[in-house]
């Protein structure tokens, strides 16, 4: 899982061409080895322009089947600041999905009131983040501007939603 934790690199330069190697070797050495296997399109958020131009890029290979971050960010993922990434997502039909970790770097505040001190201790409240991201993609209005989007939260539970869901009807 070591290729989203570009998303934490001050560079935004350097890790998006170090995201692009490797989704150039995952299709070369991994995709070939087994029909079953698919592959996620691997971004570095940091700059959303070289991201978006990476999504269009490998877009229409057939086994690249999602676009693919880390939930760890510099903003929450409904900022205007990412909306290239889900028109590049949208333009060739991928969901847009976070995967739990890259809290590091340029991203080490993942949590709300400050960094831990441990792993454990930070595994056991990642949801955090993406309770932040989820609100922030509804309340930016993502889902409006593109209806199609699919948004894909992995490994970080899905007990959260319901009450997530009814505050922000509540609070609007």
């Amino acid at each position: 899982d070591e290729p989203i934790e570009a998303s934490t690199l001050a560079n935004p330069y350097y890790a998006s061409a170090l995201v692009s190697a490797y989704n150039d070797y995952q299709i070369d050495q991994w995709l070939p080895k087994d029909d079953r296997f698919m592959g996620s399109i691997i971004i570095a958020p940091q700059d959303p322009k070289l991201a978006a131009a990476e999504i269009r890029r490998l877009g229409n290979h057939p086994r690249m089947v999602q676009v693919l971050a880390s939930q760890g960010s510099v903003k929450p993922y409904g900022d205007p600041f990412y909306h290239p990434i889900y028109e590049a997502c949208a333009e060739v039909g991928l969901p847009f999905a976070i995967h739990l970790g890259g809290h590091g770097g340029v991203n080490s505040t993942a949590i709300a009131p400050a960094p831990t001190t441990f792993f454990w201790e930070t595994h056991a409240i990642l949801h955090m983040s993406a309770i932040s991201h989820v609100a922030s993609m509804i309340a930016h209005g993502v889902f409006e501007k593109w209806p199609d989007l699919y948004f894909v939260v992995i490994e970080c539970g899905v007990a959260w939603v319901p009450s997530v869901l009814w505050r922000l009807d509540a609070d609007y």
